[in-house]
């Protein structure tokens, strides 16, 4: 007799535990699970109930004793064939668990948690299970209080209940041992988050002020909710620095209400009107040579090119009409939440239902439905942010990835993949067409569109009568001979109040928010730093708080050094905050918004503030990169860049490619309508290239200049960087293991017969981050088939080492 077959990838988090697994499908399973099916299964020696995907079903002889799939978590496949292989293909260069690449396809809505919950053996007392743990010396006030429980206990609730009476207790070893000594039985409650659609805020509760409160915190969240009339828990932390458990607390005792109201991202506020799409000649071009591609349907890659405001968006749209009419699905990736609003409106108008949206902001159920939209085909065009790269599309067609020369294409948590990558692969599996599109495209795809492994397509002009803006370049360091102490100079500030005295709007740009970079003492030099990380606090003057960008960690503002007790605490460095308030003690009248992480992370949303600017509520848009690109006002006629040299001298190998993208796309910003726009760049550095470069809107002048560096340096796209990353608690360990896996990494490139020069080991830039110590140890080859075996050897060899317990460590491409 036959027997059915999955075999399944658990949810584990260690790589070398990372492989098939097969389970039996029992009887009355059989039929039901499909591989992409998610399955709850038994695994180890305790037989944990964990969470696995399903990668093939089998039928087999009977001649091997296999444990059984408990259940089916869905009730069809959730991946399809492709992104299952998709799935694959990415654990073979991301190293990590296949399971955690297929949390990172799915919305957070199609997540499971599975809950153990657990009580009392039939027949067993509380004395009869303190004598058989004996060899627990600290299980005696465990086992009192799951036995005086009324009902089962999660392992969650019962730390938390013993949190203050037995703070070192091994809380969960002790379960474990007692579940295995069948003193307790356990029970698994799968549950999922896929009707979320609600957000909690906070407010006062009437009369409830004059209640007593015990701690200076609390009296810190009833201060700032007085003066509001109810915050989400990510205000009351930024403008307190207080953790969750003292808003909770004050709930409790009734001081605060917490209010559950219903959100949803997905409401339109445009109607569908298409209307027939208006080309240059220079556009239409560019739109026939890419549907010339598509109809080719074979795998190609193509670059446009476009200075800013050229319509590389109207290129899109022709392409997607025409994916569109031949009965095939798009999706298009941006780089920040920030440019969907704008984006999606036209879309929308254009395209009416077929569009779905995805990025981070939409609430856990509205991701949800869209996924499930998307899956069902209601939906063909996708615009999204990374994670959108994922979706399924029904016969997809075609994948656009706008400015691909941005960094948040890449994702700095595991798995660290680039959607550049995904996209190519997913492309080349389907015989279709990806397109790269950019002012500033990436040196590497510039070179290999030069070089013919890319198309090439360029607009050189505005879309109709806009002209590039006019520049100036600044040099802040003039102004500062001259006694000038502002963060804007003169030249800026002259231009600016023209341009609000004509009724027009401007866009200022730093990136760094908070209002100093750092608190210094002028007495002893103390710089005040994070606890956790070995970098300066921010200071943040709206809170009046030192937060560390870092963790997250933050402080009241010290009236006094910490050091030498001495009040000559002054700012140094500047960011947003500081600008915004300069900005109103110059111009009283002046209406201003700040964009930044920190004004956009509550009640106010990215499109918020974009349709009150839009609307013309506001004179003066200030802000981090959220406002550098993708942003199209006519009426915006000036642009401002504070500090132009911010990511100039970063250390980091593309750091000319970020500065010049960065400020060639926030210049292009300027004199998008009819009206003339100006642009003024301050830097310190007035003869740099780059600056030089990026103030003309010359790609081409920049990027002759920096792919003759790279060669000569021999940095990607002449060889390929890759970095082992280490971290760990004791930094002499961490050091000593980075030592270890350099000679590891020499003996293995002998063993696949590769030549590298391996460089490091160094401290990482931030050494310290949460603390833990971190280095780093770079390896710098060429293009090798060897590449991954080598990197996945070294990190088996690293792990196996017991010289190195204790230290993690990963593999990333640069």
């Amino acid at each position: 007799m036959k027997i059915q077959v999955a075999s399944v990838a658990v949810n584990v988090q260690s790589v070398a535990a990372d492989k098939r697994y097969d389970y039996q499908i029992p009887y009355v399973l059989r039929g039901r699970i499909e591989p992409g099916m998610r399955v709850l299964v038994p695994f180890g020696r305790g037989n944990r109930r964990l969470e696995a995907i399903v990668l093939s079903v089998e039928d087999e002889p009977e001649e091997r004793t296999l444990k059984y799939v408990i259940s089916a978590l869905d009730r069809e496949p959730v991946l399809d064939g492709d992104l299952l292989r998709l799935a694959v293909h990415m654990r073979n260069r991301v190293f990590c668990p296949l399971y955690t690449i297929v949390r990172a396809m799915l919305p957070a809505g199609y997540w499971f948690s599975v809950e153990t919950s657990f009580c009392p053996a039939p027949g067993v007392t509380a004395e009869e299970a303190v004598d058989s743990m004996v060899l627990f010396p600290d299980s005696a006030p465990v086992i009192e209080k799951i036995f005086a429980a009324k009902g089962p206990v999660t392992l969650k609730a019962l730390k938390k209940s013993l949190k203050d009476s037995c703070p070192d207790a091994p809380i969960a070893p002790i379960v474990s041992a007692m579940i295995e000594k069948r003193l307790l039985v356990s029970d698994e409650t799968v549950r999922t988050r896929s009707s979320e659609r609600t957000a909690k805020l906070y407010r006062l509760v009437p009369g409830a002020e004059e209640l007593p409160l015990r701690s200076a915190q609390q009296k810190e969240v009833v201060r700032f909710l007085r003066q509001t009339d109810r915050a989400a828990y990510k205000e009351i932390q930024y403008y307190t620095g207080v953790s969750e458990s003292v808003v909770r607390t004050l709930v409790k005792n009734g001081v605060v209400e917490c209010e559950t109201v219903e959100v949803s991202s997905l409401d339109r506020n445009v109607e569908y009107a298409p209307e027939p799409l208006c080309l240059t000649d220079e556009q239409r071009s560019a739109a026939d040579g890419l549907c010339g591609l598509f109809n080719e349907c074979r795998y190609e890659t193509a670059l446009l090119r476009g200075v800013t405001g050229s319509g590389k968006t109207l290129v899109y749209m022709a392409l997607i009409e025409k994916v569109l009419s031949d009965d095939e699905g798009a999706i298009l990736l941006v780089p920040e939440i920030a440019l969907t609003p704008q984006l999606t409106d036209r879309f929308y108008r254009q395209f009416g239902e077929t569009v779905a949206v995805l990025h981070s902001a939409l609430s856990v159920g509205d991701r949800y439905d869209t996924w499930q939209r998307i899956r069902s085909g209601k939906c063909r065009v996708v615009i999204g942010t990374r994670s959108a790269v994922f979706a399924p599309v029904k016969n997809l067609g075609v994948i656009i990835i706008d400015e691909e020369h941005e960094d948040t294409y890449k994702s700095d948590a595991a798995p660290r993949y680039h959607a550049r990558e995904v996209a190519q692969y997913r492309c080349f599996r389907r015989d279709t067409l990806l397109v790269l599109g950019s002012a500033t495209p990436s040196v590497a795809s510039a070179y290999y569109a030069e070089t013919g492994v890319y198309k090439s397509f360029v607009l050189r002009r505005r879309y109709g009568p806009a002209v590039l803006p006019e520049t100036v370049i600044a040099d802040i360091r003039e102004a500062y001979r001259r006694g000038y102490t502002g963060t804007l100079g003169p030249e800026l500030l002259v231009r600016l109040r023209q341009t609000v005295e004509n009724g027009e709007q401007a866009i200022l740009f730093l990136n760094r928010r908070g209002s100093a970079r750092q608190l210094v003492c002028m007495e002893c030099g103390e710089v005040i730093r994070c606890k956790n990380c070995s970098v300066s606090m921010t200071y943040h003057a709206a809170n009046d708080r030192l937060i560390c960008h870092q963790c997250g960690y933050s402080i009241r503002r010290p009236d006094i050094c910490p050091t030498c007790h001495h009040a000559a605490l002054a700012e140094r460095g500047f960011g947003t905050q500081a600008v915004e308030r300069e900005l109103s003690e110059r111009f009283p009248s002046l209406r201003i918004l700040r964009m930044d992480s920190d004004t956009t992370g509550g009640s106010r949303s990215h499109g918020d503030l974009l349709n009150a600017f839009g609307n013309h509520e506001a004179d003066v848009l200030l802000g981090t990169q959220m406002v550098a690109k993708g942003l199209d006002f006519e009426n915006v006629t000036l642009v401002g860049v504070v500090d132009a040299d911010i990511s100039l001298y970063s250390g980091d190998y593309a750091a000319a490619e970020e500065t010049f993208a960065l400020i060639t796309q926030v210049v292009g910003r300027a004199g998008r309508g009819k009206k003339r726009g100006y642009a003024v760049i301050q830097t310190a550095a007035p003869k740099s290239d780059v600056i030089l470069a990026a103030a003309q809107q010359d790609y081409e002048r920049f990027y002759r200049s920096e792919i003759a560096l790279r060669e000569a340096l021999r940095q990607p796209p002449f060889a390929v960087l890759i970095q082992f990353f280490l971290s760990g608690s004791l930094d002499d360990a961490v050091y000593l293991a980075a030592v270890r896996l350099r000679d590891i990494a020499s003996r293995t490139l002998s063993v696949c017969k590769m030549k590298a020069d391996l460089l490091g080991p160094a401290a990482a830039p931030i050494q310290r981050l949460n603390n833990r110590y971190r280095y780093t140890l770079t390896v710098r080859c060429g293009e090798h088939p060897n590449m991954r075996a080598f990197i996945g050897e070294t990190l088996r060899l690293f792990a196996a080492d017991p010289q190195c317990r204790g230290v993690s460590v990963y593999a990333d491409r640069l």
